[in-house]
């Protein structure tokens, strides 16, 4: 992600002090030794996409709408 400036839907510009969501990969890589013994590693995750919290609020309700649709579709 080269750009954390703009948001990746509306493409509008952040101001200084406005929430955004970076979304990046995971940042860490779980192992399960044992049922009973599991362990973390850190691990540096780039940056996904960034958003305006209004973007990513359609994003999230949208995201809802497909798994409705995918799950109605394996019935």
């Amino acid at each position: 992600m080269d750009n954390l400036a703009t948001c990746m839907i509306c493409e509008e510009e952040f101001e200084e002090s406005q929430s955004v969501v970076v979304v990046s990969d995971a940042t860490s890589i779980g192992y399960a030794w044992s049922d009973d013994v599991v362990s973390f590693e850190e691990d540096d995750a780039p940056y996904r996409a960034v958003y305006c919290t209004e973007c990513w609020d359609s994003l999230v309700v949208y995201s809802w709408e497909l798994s409705k649709a995918k799950g109605e579709s394996n019935e």
